[in-house]
Order: C-alpha cells, then sequence, then structure tokens
C-alpha cells in the first residue's frame, strides 16, 4: 500500500452522518423484508397444512378458497365442505 496516496476529498460528519442515516434505513428496510418473506411463507405452509388433512376424507377445497375463508371472506363452496374452517387471527 501507498503510504502518500492522498484521497481527492476529505471525510467529513457532513458527509459521513447522513451515509450512515442511508445505511441504518437500508438494514432496516431489509430486516423487514426477511421477516414479511417469513410470515408469508408460514402463512402458506399453514394453508397447505389446514388443505391436506380434510383432503385426505374427500374435501375437494383449493387452497384458495381455503385462504379466503381463513382471511374471513365468503367462498362458494357446499357447506359441508366449509364445515370445520373458520376465520383465525394469525
Amino acid at each position: 500500500m501507498v503510504k502518500d496516496y492522498q484521497p481527492p476529498c476529505t471525510i467529513r460528519p457532513a458527509i459521513l452522518n447522513p451515509a450512515a442515516e442511508i445505511s441504518e434505513t437500508v438494514g432496516r428496510l431489509s430486516a423487514m423484508t426477511d421477516i414479511a418473506k417469513v410470515l408469508r411463507l408460514r402463512r402458506i405452509n399453514r394453508i397447505r397444512a389446514i388443505r391436506g388433512s380434510p383432503a385426505i376424507e374427500g374435501n375437494t377445497l383449493s387452497e384458495e378458497q381455503i385462504s379466503a375463508i381463513l382471511d374471513g371472506r365468503r367462498v362458494m363452496a357446499p357447506p359441508r365442505q366449509r364445515r370445520g374452517y373458520r376465520a383465525v387471527p394469525g
């Protein structure tokens, strides 16, 4: 490494502080995105698990219909198929 090197600019707090704030914000956004992905995967796995058990007994509800029921929306399906599902938080 060359010891006589002089950078073309001087790093001052006026430059360093906004750069640090930007880095902090990017870190927070990355963490929030990761959490959102984990929650989305949990929901998908939950819906698939819910669908799998009744499907063994002949229930024909799709993953989309089960998702709608869990969200509290109405679903066009025979009452026998909807039985046992309810809108629950989480």
